[in-house]
């Protein structure tokens, strides 16, 4: 970190390299010590600078005489700030290169329309000190005085109670009252004068009606300004009024505008939808090459209103992403919508998820897929698509309308003698049969569409059949998802086969997570694995799918590999599957043992084992198989998250990834590691167990317990050592029973493992050990390890109960002397103000690391600020 003391130093050359490099050509409000630096070099640093940046900070007073003179800031942004209109008019007005600012979420405080302004401040400040100085009259008068000597001193409010201190309020009372006269009307219209400035965005929550009624100025800006323009959580009634008179007063000017949760159906009905329907109205009207974005979610719009909105996007040119998710509009008003879209062919992309289409909603959007070729993007979660092919021989269809006598011929012998049998059809199960077909028919029509997502539409085996004979017609959908259905081993076997031999598929991407997949379902993507050349990327996560659907996908993956070894280039041969998610299914270690086969045969880089019952064993079969096929392995991501490993399967599966040179990333969360052995007994026999045998759940929770007995005794000793000795005595009796539990400590053999990977592996980046039982004993061994590590840049120690013993070993054997670790949580491990302090004074030393996790730990705000700002002058800014 270069000071401002020695800063003065280097040579104008570097110091302006280093300013790019440090913050990417941005100066934040946490840089402002380089303002402090010596005027040999300062212009040649506001020279380089182009993005002011200020997040979350009071600016009520710009330091308008040093920011003006950055003359090459292109980009201003304020998030989240306290911010003085008049002060920040000037400033604009002063950074003529000025191309776009940025005002999200600020608080006005010099503008009477905030809820937070500072008009009355002068009163409510003297009538504050007339209680406190009439309550110390009662005390003393003497006292009096003196309180009143001292809020003179520190407050220019105060009540009158001498001739001075009446003048002072006096004039800080007509100042407040010439600040309070420039409101944003007036901030506004002076934008327009600005020689450079075309790029403006605006957001607020929750703004009373007069400052809504300020933003109606925006319509005097030129029209070559793109105002993207965000209002959230309104409660009043006049927010889609404000909007109208903006968008017919200019109609250029808006290109984005989000209008999340301002209650707009709930207003429109209050008012006979007149906004909304003058709203519609203007959208037909707008220019070509002006409003793009449109965001009208949560805003509790029903059929009426989706039907007035509908009339304007039918004839609308400019608007290209819409979102209409998480309303009440239901069968009459998604067909309004999609027959709007029908016509529509600028929108690409649309969100109408957690809407409610049922069987007239779906016919229509299917209607609508097969007409639109403009739509690339298409969102129907969880919105009741009626899709269920005609179940014949349902008992729920009774009170037929018609029938089909279909004749059904009896077993041989001749002459045949035929029987029938009657099968009553209803309406509803002919509309159902009529949406399906146009399901499939506008799917395989469409050659717009790229993404698709139908999650959560209880998509049954029978509804999937549609889907897949369109995905079989289909040449442009790229990603598709289906999760949270239930489509079950038939439907996983349709789609398969839909996917696997459609020559023209272009799918690259299938979600089947959550849909009751089992064995022969999961087995049946092996058709997709020999004979598909696209999909890159497979979720087959929370099924239910065993070991015996993994052998089958490992052995279509070997006989893909067999049969292209002929092949000069055996690896175009094999398929494109990268990325495989097998998370919260049951494949236990009969599975992993074929893990290493579907690695070694496939290009995959990424392999999701989560919660799938490994357990020791499962870690020995799969360390097993990674040491036959070390020379062939592409992945480099691997997760074996809640798989009850414990510390002996951590131990083999961390000494076999020692010499692994691909992955990157280990994810290690939940399994039972602990930082030391019960007894030498324990420890002993789990290094000597066999590899046919997994360490029981009792063993386990036992061996947990005994950690947990063995942490305490650490972390009590640490704190009451002076010295910091783990094994020092004391008088006290309580520190002689620590020091001979400890001299009982065993470290285990998972830790050690660990340490041994951290150290001796040159390529993992990211170490995901949470929710595991390190405590203080297993921090401070990783920490040492970590002190030469040259390529962990990822470190997650969450609920692993470090104290502040693991604390402050991390922040004095790895804060001093690590140049690598840039991220690093230790969320919710019991430490306290003490570890905190170390974390603070060894901060400095570090120049990296950008993130500490601390939440869900016992430290003082007060520790916490110094962290943050250290962190914030490292931070990556994009």
């Amino acid at each position: 970190m270069i000071s401002v003391d020695n800063i003065n130093k280097l040579p104008v050359i570097i110091i302006k390299k280093i300013i790019s490099i440090i913050n990417n050509n941005r100066l934040t409000s946490d840089y402002f010590q380089l303002t402090l630096i010596d005027k040999r070099w300062n212009k040649y640093c506001k020279e380089t600078i182009h993005f002011l940046e200020f997040n979350n900070n009071n600016i009520l007073e710009l330091p308008i005489k040093i920011l003006s003179s950055f003359k090459s800031t292109s980009i201003l942004s304020l998030k989240q700030c306290k911010i003085n209109l008049s002060q920040l008019s000037k400033l604009i007005i002063t950074l003529e290169n000025l191309i776009e600012l940025n005002i999200l979420y600020c608080n006005f405080l010099n503008n009477n329309n905030n809820n937070n302004n500072n008009n009355n401040n002068n009163n409510n400040n003297n009538n504050n000190n007339n209680n406190n100085n009439n309550n110390n009259n009662n005390n003393n008068n003497n006292n009096n005085n003196n309180n009143n000597n001292n809020n003179n001193n520190n407050n220019n409010n105060n009540n009158n109670n001498n001739n001075n201190n009446n003048n002072n309020n006096n004039n800080n009372s007509n100042n407040n009252k010439n600040e309070n006269k420039f409101k944003l009307k007036e901030f506004i219209n002076k934008l327009k004068d600005h020689p450079n400035l075309v790029n403006l965005e605006l957001a607020f929550n929750q703004i009373d009606l007069e400052l809504l009624n300020e933003l109606k100025m925006l319509v005097n800006l030129p029209e070559y300004y793109k105002i993207k323009l965000t209002i959230e959580l309104m409660t009043t009634n006049s927010t889609i009024g404000v909007i109208n008179e903006i968008m017919n007063g200019n109609k250029s000017i808006l290109c984005s505008l989000n209008l999340v949760r301002c209650k707009i159906g709930k207003e429109s009905t209050s008012n006979g939808f007149m906004g909304l329907s003058k709203f519609s109205s203007s959208l037909k009207t707008m220019n070509p090459l002006s409003l793009s974005s449109l965001d009208l979610s949560y805003n509790q719009l029903n059929d009426e209103s989706a039907c007035i909105l509908a009339d304007g996007l039918s004839n609308n040119k400019s608007i290209q992403s819409l979102n209409l998710s998480f309303n009440d509009i239901k069968q009459l008003g998604s067909v309004a919508i999609a027959k709007a879209l029908s016509i529509n062919n600028s929108i690409t992309s649309l969100k109408y998820s957690c809407n409610s289409l049922h069987q007239e909603g779906t016919l229509a959007f299917a209607e609508m897929i097969s007409l639109n070729q403009s739509l690339t993007d298409l969102n129907l979660s969880n919105c009741k698509l009626s899709l269920t092919s005609p179940s014949f021989y349902s008992s729920s269809s009774s009170s037929p309308e018609s029938s089909i006598i279909i004749p059904i011929t009896t077993t041989p012998p001749p002459p045949p003698s035929t029987s029938t049998i009657i099968i009553p059809i209803t309406t509803d199960t002919i509309l159902k049969s009529t949406i399906g077909l146009t399901f499939k028919n506008s799917l395989g029509k469409n050659k717009s569409l790229k993404s698709l997502n139908l999650s959560r539409n209880l998509i049954d085996n029978q509804a999937v059949e549609y889907i897949a004979l369109g995905l079989s017609l289909n040449r442009s959908i790229l990603n598709i998802d289906l999760s949270c259905n239930r489509i079950g081993d038939e439907g996983a076997k349709l789609l398969s086969k839909s996917i696997a031999y459609n020559e023209n598929t272009m799918i690259s991407t299938l979600n089947l997570s959550s849909n009751c997949i089992e064995d022969s379902g999961a087995s049946s993507f092996s058709d997709i694995i020999i004979n598909n050349k696209t999909l890159t990327q497979l979720d087959l996560s929370i099924n239910w799918i065993n070991s015996n659907g993994i052998i089958q996908l490992s052995k279509s993956f070997e006989v893909l590999s067999s049969s292209s070894s002929s092949s000069s280039s055996q690896s175009s041969c094999l398929s494109p599957i990268t990325s495989i998610d097998f998370s919260c299914n049951t494949i236990c270690h009969r599975g992993a043992k074929y893990i290493g086969s579907l690695l070694k045969n496939s290009n995959i880089k990424y392999l999701n084992l989560f919660s799938n019952n490994l357990e020791a064993l499962g870690a020995i079969k799969l360390a097993k198989s990674f040491s036959l096929i070390n020379d062939h392995l592409n992945l480099t991501q691997l997760d074996l998250s809640s798989n009850s490993l414990g510390n002996y399967g951590v131990s083999v599966l961390a000494n076999q990834l020692i010499k692994n040179n691909t992955i990157k990333s280990i994810s290690l969360s939940q399994s039972l590691i602990t930082s030391i052995e019960s007894s030498p007994i324990q420890s002993t026999t789990s290094k000597t167990i066999t590899t046919e045998i997994s360490p029981t759940t009792t063993k386990n929770n036992n061996n947990n317990n005994n950690n947990n007995n063995n942490n305490n005794n650490y972390n009590n000793n640490y704190n009451n050592n002076n010295n910091n000795n783990y094994n020092n005595n004391n008088n006290n009796n309580n520190n002689n029973n620590n020091n001979n539990n400890n001299n009982n400590i065993i470290v285990s053999d998972g830790v050690l493992s660990l340490v041994k990977l951290i150290k001796e592996n040159n390529v993992i980046e990211f170490i995901d050990l949470s929710y595991n039982s390190l405590g203080a004993i297993g921090a401070k061994e990783i920490s040492l390890a970590l002190k030469s590590n040259k390529t962990i840049t990822n470190l997650d120690l969450s609920c692993n109960s470090i104290g502040d013993v693991g604390a402050t070993a991390i922040a004095n054997q790895v804060f001093p002397f690590n140049n690598i670790l840039s991220r690093l949580s230790l969320y919710n491990n019991k430490i306290s103000s003490a570890g905190a302090k170390s974390i603070v004074d060894n901060l400095i030393k570090n120049h990296t690391l950008f993130t500490i996790n601390l939440l869900a730990n016992n430290i003082d705000n007060e520790l916490l600020i110094p962290i943050t700002k250290r962190l914030e002058l490292l931070l990556p800014k994009n």
